[in-house]
C-alpha cells in the first residue's frame, strides 16, 4: 500500500492558538502516553480534537494521528472539535510484554471511532520508532509471510512439547478421508485424496468460510479421479493456502470438509458429519480461515490494512485498522460480526472453534493461536486468555466432564451464542450442532430433543427470541414448536437467566421425544413432540400489521375494547409473526372459527382484533415470576398445540394488588394434559 502523507491543519486551526513548545518528537500529550510502558495500568492519554489539531502544528506524531482520521472520515476533524481524543495502550494490564496501542475519536464514551495502530515491519526506520514512540506494535504485512508462518510453527511445537492438558491421546483417530500432500513443484503441490485407515500419522484441519460458489468438491462421480490426482490449478485460493501452512508447519495430510466428505452422497454427508467432534478434537491444530469470507479469497494475503501515514521528517510508517471492538476480545471471544473477521457470523464455523483442540487464527488483525493452555498473538502479548475466556471456558468444560457447569453453558452461552450465527441452508441449524451436542452427550448421557435436554426441560423451554422486530420461520419443518430450532432469530434462554429447576416447575412431564431423520441422533429430525400436564389459562392476542409486539390479555372472555392496551397484560414475546392458519381438515376458505393463530411467514393483512388462545404455566422461579407459554392449536396434528411465544409476568411484589391478582386468575385455572409438537 502507498503512503498517504500527512495533511496541513494549519488552514482549519481555531483562531486563537495555543502556546505550544518548539517543534520536538512528541508534545505533551503523547508524552503523558510514551511513559513508563512497564506499569501496570495502561498507558492513556486524553485531548480534545481541537486541542490535537493545534497540537499537530508542532507535533510530528500528533499530525500523523489527524492524517489517519482524514483518511476514515474527512469531514470528521472540522465538525467535532469538541469531541475527545484517546490513546490508549489496553493490553499492558494484561501482559507487560505487550506492545499495542488503541487510538480513540469520540463525542461521548459510547460513541466513537476505533483505530488499532501498529508498525508494518515492512517500513523503514523501525529502529528510531521503536524508541520514539515504544508502545506501537510490530506485525507483518502479509499473513503469508514466512517468519510469520515460522511463527505459528513454533507456538505448535511449544505447546506439544511443553503443554501437559494439551496432549493428544496416544491412539490417533483417523477421519474416513484426507487430503495427501505428495510433493512440491514449481507452481504448488501434486496432491490426492486418500483413505485416513492408511495412515496413523497427524493430520490439520481446516475451518473456512465456503462463501457463495464451492466449485471444487468431492462428489460420487470424480471421488476415484481425485483419488489418484487432485488438481492444484483448480482448487480455491483458501485451500492452496491451507495446504502452503500445513507443509510449512511440518505435515503431509490435510481435513477440508469439502473435499473430504462426499457431497452428494446423503449417507456419506450424514455419518461424517456426526464425527465432528471426533474431526476437530484429533486433529494436530485446527487452521481458521478467519480472514477468508468465501474460499477463493484466500488468507495468506496481504493485510487489509484501512491505510499508512508517513510520519513526518523520518522514514517512518503507521499503519492502522478500524477494529469494531477491542483486538484480543475479537478473536476467540463470543462475537457474532462480520466485520471483525468474515467467518465468525457463520454456524459451522462456531462448533468447529469450540471442538479444535488447538487453532491457528488467521485473522483480519494478525495471527494468533489458542490450545488448552494459552492464548497467543504475534502483536508479542504473552498469555491473553484472561481476555477472552468464552471458548476456553467451554472447552475445558467439555473435556473435564463438569456436568453442572456443562448444562449451564448450554443454555446461557452455547445455544445464545450459535443462534446469532448464519446459515447457508436452513436445514443444518441441528446438524450444525450436532458435533458439540455428541460431545455433551459424553458428559450428560442425557437424551437430546431437538436442541433440548431432557433433564433440564424445565428450564430449557423458556426460551425467547432477541429481537422485537423481526424473526423468521423456516420454509420447511426442521423442529417442534418448542424447540429453539425451529426459529431463525437469535434467542435468550430465560429459563436458565431465572434459573429455573425442577423444583420451580409448574408442569408436569408426561412425554417428550424427538424423531431424528437420519442416523445422526443429534443431527435432522422429522418429527418431535412433548406431552405435560399443567395449569391452562384461555388467553386473547391482538394480531396487527407491526412488528412482534403483540397485545395479550389473560380471560376466559374476549376483550370488548377495539383498543389493544385496554387492560394489564403480561409481556408476550412471539416467536415469529403471527396470523392466522387453517387447522387441519379445512382449506384455506375456511369460515374463520375453524382457523386458528399461528405461526407464519412474514406480516399477514390478518383480520385485526382479539383472537383466542392458550397460556400454559411452566415455572414460577423466586422474584416473583410467572413464567408461561402462550400455545394454539396446531395447523400439522389434530388435537395438538404448537408454541406461539414465551409469556412473562414481571417481577413484583408478592404484597402488590397486581400480584394478588395475578395468582387468583392462575387459581383458577383448569389443569390440563396437551401435546406441544
Amino acid at each position: 500500500m502507498g503512503n498517504v502523507e500527512s495533511k496541513n491543519f494549519a488552514k482549519i486551526l481555531p483562531m486563537e492558538a495555543e502556546v505550544l513548545e518548539p517543534p520536538s518528537s512528541t508534545c505533551g500529550f503523547c508524552k503523558n502516553f510514551f511513559g513508563d510502558v512497564t506499569a501496570y495500568d495502561p498507558p492513556q492519554a486524553q485531548t480534545t480534537v481541537s486541542n490535537l489539531l493545534l497540537r499537530a502544528e508542532r507535533c510530528r506524531f500528533c499530525k500523523a494521528l489527524c492524517g489517519i482520521v482524514e483518511i476514515a472520515d474527512p469531514t470528521y476533524l472540522k465538525s467535532h472539535p469538541d469531541a475527545y481524543a484517546v490513546l490508549n495502550n489496553e493490553l499492558i494490564a494484561a501482559s507487560r510484554s505487550a506492545r499495542r496501542m488503541i487510538f480513540l475519536l469520540g463525542i461521548t464514551e459510547y460513541d466513537h471511532n476505533r483505530f488499532l495502530l501498529f508498525t508494518p515491519k515492512h517500513a523503514a526506520g523501525l529502529g528510531p520508532i521503536n524508541q520514539l514512540f515504544p508502545v506501537l506494535t510490530s506485525i507483518e504485512h502479509s499473513a503469508g509471510s514466512p517468519s510469520l508462518l515460522s511463527l505459528g510453527r513454533s507456538w505448535l511445537q511449544s505447546c506439544l512439547e511443553q503443554h501437559t492438558e494439551c496432549r493428544a491421546a496416544e491412539a490417533i483417530e483417523m477421519p474416513k478421508r484426507l487430503v495427501q500432500i505428495i510433493a512440491r513443484f514449481q507452481e504448488g503441490f501434486t496432491l490426492r485424496i486418500i483413505p485416513g485407515s492408511v495412515t496413523a500419522s497427524p493430520y490439520v484441519a481446516l475451518s473456512h468460510s465456503w462463501g457463495k460458489e464451492q466449485n471444487v468438491k468431492t462428489l460420487i462421480s470424480n471421488l476415484s479421479t481425485f483419488e489418484r490426482d487432485l488438481p492444484w490449478k483448480d482448487l480455491p485460493q483458501t485451500f492452496k493456502d491451507a495446504i502452503i501452512a500445513t507443509e510449512s508447519l511440518g505435515y503431509t495430510y490435510l481435513w477440508i470438509d469439502s473435499l473430504c466428505i462426499i457431497q452428494d452422497s446423503l449417507e456419506d454427508w450424514t455419518e461424517e458429519a456426526a464425527k465432528m467432534a471426533s474431526i476437530y478434537e484429533k486433529a494436530i491444530v485446527t487452521i481458521a480461515a478467519a480472514s477468508a469470507a468465501a474460499d477463493q479469497e484466500g488468507f495468506l494475503t496481504p493485510r487489509r490494512l484501512s491505510g499508512e501515514v508517513q510520519v513526518e521528517n523520518s522514514d517512518i510508517r503507521i499503519g492502522f485498522m478500524r477494529p469494531g471492538y477491542w483486538h484480543r476480545q475479537d478473536v476467540f471471544g463470543n462475537l457474532a460480526d462480520p466485520t471483525l473477521d468474515p467467518s465468525s457470523s457463520r454456524a459451522w464455523i462456531f462448533q468447529e472453534r469450540v471442538l479444535a483442540s488447538r487453532t491457528l487464527y488467521f485473522g483480519l488483525h494478525g495471527l494468533q493461536w489458542q490450545c488448552r493452555s494459552e492464548s497467543k498473538c504475534e502483536c508479542e502479548a504473552e498469555d491473553l486468555s484472561g481476555l477472552c475466556q468464552f471458548f476456553p471456558r467451554l472447552k475445558l468444560t467439555l473435556e473435564r466432564g463438569d456436568e453442572p457447569k456443562a448444562y449451564a453453558l448450554w443454555g446461557s452461552e452455547i445455544v445464545e451464542q450459535y443462534t446469532r450465527r448464519l446459515l447457508t441452508y436452513e436445514k443444518d441449524k441441528l446438524v450444525a450442532l450436532s458435533g458439540i451436542a455428541s460431545r455433551m452427550h459424553s458428559i450428560l448421557n442425557d437424551t437430546y430433543i431437538a436442541g433440548l435436554w431432557k433433564k433440564q426441560l424445565a428450564a430449557e423451554l423458556l426460551w425467547e427470541h432477541r429481537r422485537v422486530t423481526s424473526s423468521r420461520l423456516p420454509l420447511e419443518y426442521r423442529a417442534p414448536s418448542f424447540s429453539w430450532a425451529s426459529i431463525d432469530q437469535a434467542v435468550s434462554q430465560k429459563g436458565h437467566l431465572h434459573k429455573v429447576v425442577e423444583a420451580s416447575a409448574a408442569f408436569e412431564m408426561i412425554d417428550v421425544a424427538s424423531a431424528p431423520s437420519t442416523s445422526n441422533r443429534f443431527g435432522q429430525v422429522s418429527d418431535g413432540w412433548l406431552t405435560i400436564r399443567a395449569s391452562i389459562l384461555r388467553a386473547w392476542v391482538y394480531l396487527k400489521l407491526q412488528d412482534l409486539r403483540y397485545p395479550l390479555v389473560v380471560a376466559e372472555e374476549q376483550p370488548t375494547s377495539t383498543n389493544p392496551d385496554c387492560a394489564p397484560s403480561p409481556s408476550l414475546w412471539a416467536d415469529t409473526y403471527l396470523g392466522l392458519v387453517p387447522l387441519p381438515g379445512t382449506d384455506e376458505q375456511a369460515a374463520p372459527l375453524q382457523n386458528a393463530v399461528g405461526r407464519v411467514h412474514g406480516q399477514q393483512p390478518a383480520a385485526e382484533g382479539w383472537h383466542p388462545c392458550y397460556c400454559v404455566e411452566m415455572a414460577r422461579p423466586d422474584g416473583p415470576y410467572i413464567l408461561a407459554l402462550l400455545v394454539s392449536p396446531s395447523p400439522r396434528r389434530r388435537g395438538a398445540y404448537e408454541r406461539l411465544g414465551f409469556v412473562q409476568y414481571g417481577q413484583l411484589s408478592r404484597d402488590t394488588a397486581e400480584w394478588q391478582e395475578y395468582e387468583e386468575v392462575w387459581s383458577r385455572a383448569e389443569r390440563r394434559t396437551i401435546t406441544i409438537v
